[in-house]
């Protein structure tokens, strides 16, 4: 996936050329449980998902995990990775499972989900 590729953009996923990991744990830090950022991944055919989480004692509030881009039956398909049982046809259509179900829980069991948030704003000029 070349970097510059552009992403639907929802304050979550936006289309940011090279948005830093660090970068992206900035955005998020006081923005509502939930709200996420999809950027580019150093790595060939990923993304980065970075997801504002609930508070929690003994964890970051920000947790990061990797969509990985493959092709199933000659089409694009995307999946979290450590989850590849299940495949999406789009990056909208796995935050929306995602919005319903679990990311991960924390060790004091609370989940972490995705939220579209009822606003967007485009970080592109970050």
């Amino acid at each position: 996936m070349h970097a510059s590729c552009r992403l639907p953009c929802f304050l979550s996923v936006c289309s940011l050329p090279c948005l830093l990991i660090q970068a992206a744990e900035l955005q998020l830090v006081h923005e509502p449980q939930g709200t996420f950022i999809i950027r580019p991944s150093s790595q060939v055919d990923q993304l980065s998902l970075t997801v504002r989480s609930p508070p929690s004692p003994s964890e970051m509030l920000v947790k990061h995990f990797i969509l990985i881009v493959a092709l199933k039956d000659g089409l694009v398909c995307y999946k979290m990775s450590g989850k590849q049982d299940i495949d999406f046809p789009t990056v909208e259509e796995l935050i929306d499972y995602y919005s319903q179900h679990p990311l991960s829980l924390l060790p004091d069991g609370q989940p972490v989900y995705c939220i579209r948030p009822k606003l967007t704003r485009d970080l592109s000029n970050l």
